[in-house]
């Protein structure tokens, strides 16, 4: 008895759905960096047809997982690529309006001191350059205008050791930088990093063209540094402690803040210790430069380290900054 083996034609995908895929895939703030890294290798090698709709979908906002994936997208502007080739020549200088430098570095070997700069830092320096420098027929990727550097168990030395934005480039005006370390890493070297004093080298003015800044996990004086080097800086977010400028919530107070706020003004009026314009140490571990105030109750040690935690809690949610003429005159 001979069995028959019935196939059914696999219906094909509407055009709008793959690339509905991709992009909601694409764009997920909850995709591991190892697993975009294999989303971005895999979609090329699936069919024709998904890897162009990836590239299309790729091209707009492009993620650099990798130092090597530097070089790839590099050989990709040069032309020296022939499946993006495929999608036309300039593909990138036409939809690309962001990229996304990712890295994620060993726990275990981030306070090594190396004798050599660090790959990510070397990748993201090659790519300044290219863009920096326009070739002589057309400026590299003219509707660029954000640049986001995410950095995971990457010390600020191994960062800024190559990076001084010397060659940023000229057409980016949105910057996001910002620095987090695992949960296994050892206190003592958060500190260590967070508490730093060690001025990065940044030239005062070099990046004239940044209108908007984003710094998170860095320390004071690499936030000073990067303002002072965006002359023209109109906004910025942070979450670096101990600093205070022209700042505005960008939430609205919720109305059991704004209750609260009240009530604050109602104890400083009647003389009930309120303690403003704290500033502390990192991590808000201690306070100082508290204003005195004589509450008539508790005594002097009660009243610092109620001002250390009050201090602690406002400087840990993150604050922007706006300001209406530019920094430097």
């Amino acid at each position: 008895m001979t069995a028959t083996i019935t196939t059914t034609a696999i219906p094909d995908i509407p055009v709008e759905i793959v690339e509905a895929i991709i992009s909601t895939l694409w764009y997920s703030d909850d995709l591991l960096l190892k697993d975009r890294i294999i989303f971005m290798k895999s979609s090329v090698l699936v069919n024709s047809s998904w890897a162009l709709l990836f590239i299309r979908v790729s091209a707009k906002d492009v993620h650099i997982p990798s130092p090597s994936y530097a070089t790839k997208f590099l050989n990709i502007l040069r032309g020296e690529s022939v499946l993006y080739n495929a999608c036309g020549v300039g593909l990138h200088n036409h939809f690309t309006r962001s990229i996304t430098f990712q890295y994620e570095g060993d726990p275990d070997k981030m306070m090594v001191k190396r004798a050599y700069s660090h790959p990510m830092a070397l990748a993201i320096l090659s790519v300044f350059h290219v863009l920096f420098i326009p070739t002589s027929f057309t400026e590299r990727l003219p509707n660029l205008r954000r640049i986001s550097i995410e950095l995971v168990n990457c010390t600020l030395d191994d960062f800024f050791s190559r990076i001084k934005f010397f060659m940023f480039p000229r057409q980016v005006t949105h910057f996001d930088l910002r620095f987090e370390y695992s949960p296994c890493v050892d206190s003592k070297d958060l500190f260590e990093i967070q508490g730093s004093e060690e001025p990065v080298g940044l030239v005062p003015g070099s990046v004239p063209n940044l209108k908007h800044l984003s710094l998170y996990g860095a320390t004071k004086v690499v936030l000073q540094e990067l303002l002072w080097a965006c002359s023209n800086l109109e906004t910025l977010e942070t979450d670096v402690i101990d600093y205070d400028g022209p700042y505005y919530d960008e939430e609205p107070d919720s109305d059991e803040e704004v209750d609260e706020a009240e009530d604050d003004e109602d104890e400083d009026e009647y003389g009930i210790a309120s303690v403003r314009h704290q500033t502390t140490e990192a991590f808000g571990n201690q306070g100082k430069g508290e204003e005195d105030v004589d509450s008539g109750y508790g005594s002097t040690e009660e009243q610092e380290r109620d001002a250390s935690l009050a201090g602690s809690t406002a400087s840990s949610r993150p604050r922007v900054y706006s300001w209406l003429v530019p920094i430097l005159p």
